[in-house]
């Protein structure tokens, strides 16, 4: 049921949010710069993972050109109701109201 309402959250993401997201990303990745470790960091493990040196600028071009439909398509990868497993430790008879949200 949770992830349902996250899953209608983020089908509701208008121009304006969609936007502030955008922005908050990229002020975090432009302050992340400021950090010579991070810069370390993300350097050696693109090279590792990719076998090629990591381009700040075009990394900074990907995220700028990331859309609403992408951050859809991602979140409903992400919250996938099919590949969810769920466990309930607890006493049943105290909280029926949890376990009536958990089916």
């Amino acid at each position: 049921m949770i992830l349902e309402i996250l899953k209608k959250l983020i089908m509701m993401l208008d121009d304006e949010e969609y936007l502030r997201i955008l922005e908050k990303e990229k002020s975090g990745f432009i302050f992340s710069l400021e950090n010579n470790r991070t810069i370390m960091l993300a350097l050696g493990k693109h090279a590792i993972n990719t076998g090629k040196l990591l381009d700040i600028d075009e990394q900074y071009n990907e995220l700028k050109s990331v859309t609403k439909e992408q951050i859809k398509e991602a979140s409903n990868y992400i919250l996938n109701l099919d590949n969810v497993c769920l466990g309930y430790v607890g006493n049943k008879d105290k909280d029926d109201s949890l376990l009536n949200c958990l089916k």
